[in-house]
């Protein structure tokens, strides 16, 4: 074991373990097609509880139970170590998701670093997948950005994972949009209310 792993080791908390845990499930409840949105959030309750009885937690307002958000981030990131493109997170330490909400939005970001991770980058080209979480008035704003190939425009009902983000997102009260980004890539946007 080297120096870094063995400072990692020994700051790990029970908290770490329980967010790998959810960050790995996040990641293959992912990849299951079929389930609808609120059959995958439930899914999560365990893993959601561990975190819960766990000191780390903080309190969140009106006494809700709240995690880092950047942890969560961070966590779900790491769940996709086969991938030979880059991860970012970009995540003020504030920030905090309730533990209620947690579930779907991970599956919202585990769904949008699947879907760059399938289509984004073909024939072996390397690329870069950008998280990033920010506070837009009384709402969260979350963002996956690859720089890919970027998201066709389709007519009608959004397939797969299309469908699925944007069903996550109005479980959480908001919305999601899919799509290119600006200067070439895929984005995905999901608003919805800030709860911590």
């Amino acid at each position: 074991m080297n120096d870094t792993a063995t400072v990692a080791a020994a700051v790990a908390t029970p908290a770490d373990g329980a967010l790998a845990r959810l960050a790995e499930a996040l990641r293959v409840a992912s990849a299951r097609r079929g389930p609808a949105a609120a059959e995958l959030v439930q899914g999560l309750g365990g893993q959601v509880a561990a975190l819960a009885r766990d000191p780390a937690v903080l309190a969140g307002r009106a006494g809700r139970p709240a995690i880092s958000a950047r942890a969560v981030l961070d966590a779900i990131a790491a769940a996709h170590p086969a991938s030979a493109h880059r991860i970012s997170v970009d995540c003020a330490p504030e920030h905090r998701f309730s533990l209620d909400e947690l579930p779907a939005i991970g599956m919202i970001v585990c769904e949008a670093i699947a879907n760059a991770l399938r289509h984004a980058f073909p024939a072996g080209r390397e690329g870069h997948v950008w998280i990033r979480l920010a506070e837009d008035g009384p709402r969260w704003r979350l963002t996956v950005r690859d720089d890919g190939q970027g998201i066709a425009d389709l007519p009608g009902t959004p397939p797969g994972g299309a469908g699925l983000v944007e069903a996550l997102a109005e479980t959480l009260e908001g919305y999601a949009r899919l799509g290119s980004a600006p200067f070439g890539g895929g984005l995905v946007s999901a608003i919805f209310p800030r709860t911590a």
